[in-house]
């Protein structure tokens, strides 16, 4: 059976490399870390994203799925990259009005 991995996408700001350590990568849930074994998850360098995400990190679903702090954390996380995803685009909206404005008058 192939095992199934759950991905969030990490900032610089959603990532605790500070606290990480040999063995475990560090998110943010609020304002506490929660540890990821790097024997359960692999981390993934993200290039040319828009949305600054930094990293893709990917545990594996059975070892998370009965770890409530891991669910919280990356329910948290998936909202907030809604939310960064969203605030990007609305930006860039915001830019081509005023470009079309511009060009309009």
């Amino acid at each position: 059976m192939a095992v199934k991995f759950l991905n969030i996408k990490l900032t610089s700001g959603t990532r605790i490399k500070a606290v990480e350590t040999d063995n475990a990568y560090a998110i943010q849930l609020y304002k506490s870390p929660v540890f990821i074994p790097k024997s359960v998850s692999k981390i993934e360098e993200l290039k040319h994203n828009e949305h600054g995400f930094r990293w893709c990190l990917s545990i594996r679903e059975s070892w998370a799925m009965d770890k409530p702090d891991v669910l919280d954390a990356l329910e948290y996380l998936t909202e907030l990259n809604e939310f960064l995803e969203l605030a990007v685009e609305d930006k860039a909206n915001r830019g081509l009005d005023m470009v079309n404005k511009f060009l309009n008058n």
